[in-house]
């Protein structure tokens, strides 16, 4: 995999590096459509060289971890692992994820500047992040509750590193958000400028969100609050909302307000057709009553600011 990895690095530079471009690929527009294969699957081969060698490590951890069970009475066998080894190789791979993201923009930003290759670390950072919400934080929640009710507890262990080890991929988000910014900021991506930042504000928000959002309910776990998903995390969706109005308005930035009024609409939607079904009255009128004071609040700072809005908003 390292040699391949090096071939196509060594193809990359050398197309980079040429001034006398091949004539077949400038009268067929290839040009540009063959930078973007090479450079990719350089990465590609670059990454995955270690990216396989962490699956197969905790698989074999969770192929190793079977038990036979033996039923004498009821005559059969039932052989169960330790699923929390499966858990890790997805929470360990998107902290390597995340920290081969950073180190490719760190080294495009450094030596390379090349605005494709920055375009494709950009892309393939942000996949990793959004791997890292939708996946990562997943792979911990099970880790945290497989903790917390000490799942097959007979047979496997569960420390609380199963909880510990969230913080310490956290660690990993904060430089690829800081790559990404500092790579946009870079003078070759100018062209590309205003709609990048437009991204990333969504892309930062979304991802202080989505972990604050997966605290929270880990924090009324642990408390052993019931129907964590539900009374607070409306709340808390419908304050951020209000948070992204107000930097919306004061920053003049259009897509923010448009963000919030999503969220806002997501709350809404989120608390008819979920959340209602299983709450108790007073909890349907705190959040009913708290949501209703948060559009008021909007509604107020609106009117109160509106000479700040105009159409042609900066991004």
């Amino acid at each position: 995999s390292l040699l391949c990895t090096v071939a196509f690095s060594a193809i990359a530079y050398i197309h980079f590096s040429t001034k006398d471009k091949n004539s077949f690929l400038k009268r067929k527009n290839l040009e540009t459509v063959f930078s973007y294969i090479i450079s990719a699957a350089a990465i590609f081969l670059l990454y995955n060289s270690f990216k396989l060698e962490i699956d197969s490590y905790w698989n074999q951890r969770y192929n190793a971890s079977m038990i036979n069970i033996i039923d004498k009475k009821e005559g059969y066998n039932t052989a169960i692992y330790n699923a929390d080894y499966l858990h890790y190789s997805t929470v360990i791979g998107s902290m390597y994820s995340l920290l081969f993201g950073s180190i490719l923009i760190l080294c495009n930003t450094k030596w390379i500047k090349n605005k494709t290759v920055a375009l494709f670390s950009i892309a393939i950072s942000v996949l990793f992040v959004l791997a890292f919400l939708s996946q990562g934080l997943y792979a911990l929640g099970y880790l945290r509750s497989d903790y917390l009710q000490q799942t097959d507890a007979k047979y496997f262990s569960h420390s609380a590193w199963s909880i510990g080890i969230k913080y310490i991929a956290l660690l990993f988000v904060a430089p690829v958000i800081l790559s990404i910014y500092r790579q946009i900021q870079q003078s070759y991506m100018e062209a590309h400028k205003p709609l990048l930042r437009v991204g990333f504000d969504l892309l930062l928000h979304s991802t202080i969100l989505w972990i604050a959002n997966s605290e929270l309910i880990a924090i009324l776990e642990i408390q052993g609050v019931q129907n964590a998903d539900k009374l607070a995390i409306s709340i808390f969706w419908g304050i951020y909302a209000l948070l992204l109005i107000g930097m919306g308005i004061y920053k003049n930035k259009t897509h923010l307000r448009i963000a919030a009024f999503v969220l806002f609409a997501a709350t809404l939607i989120k608390l008819f057709f979920y959340d209602i079904a299983e709450l108790s009255t007073i909890a349907k009128t705190i959040v009913f009553v708290t949501l209703g004071i948060l559009l008021l609040i909007i509604s107020f700072l609106y009117n109160k600011f509106k000479h700040l809005i105009s159409p042609t908003d900066e991004t």
